[in-house]
C-alpha cells in the first residue's frame, strides 16, 4: 500500500529534499521523525527520498499491479499536472 509512503513524506517536508550537499543538514533536523516510518524500515532513507524526488510512476510500478487503476492514475496525473504519471 502506499501508506509507508504518506508517513514518511508526512515526517519530513518538501523543502528538506534537496540534491546538493546541503541535504545532509536538511535531513538530519528531521531523522528522528524517519527513522520511525515504516518506509525507512522497509526500505532505507535513500530509497524512501527517492521515491519523493522522483517521478510517480516508479511507485505507482511498484505498487499497483492492476491495468484499469494504473491507467486511472495516468489519468489522474494528466488532470491534475497536464503530464502523465511517467513525467510527473
Amino acid at each position: 500500500t502506499l501508506k509507508p509512503l504518506g508517513e514518511f513524506s508526512y515526517a519530513m517536508p518538501f523543502p528538506a529534499v534537496r540534491a546538493d550537499l546541503g541535504a545532509v543538514r536538511s535531513l538530519a533536523r528531521y531523522f528522528p521523525n524517519l527513522s520511525g516510518s515504516s518506509l525507512f524500515k522497509e526500505q532505507g532513507l535513500l530509497k524512501a527520498v527517492s521515491w519523493l524526488q522522483g517521478p510517480i510512476k516508479n511507485i505507482i510500478d511498484e505498487v499497483v499491479t492492476d491495468p484499469f487503476l494504473l491507467r486511472l492514475l495516468d489519468l489522474e496525473c494528466f488532470v491534475i499536472s497536464g503530464l502523465l504519471a511517467k513525467d510527473t
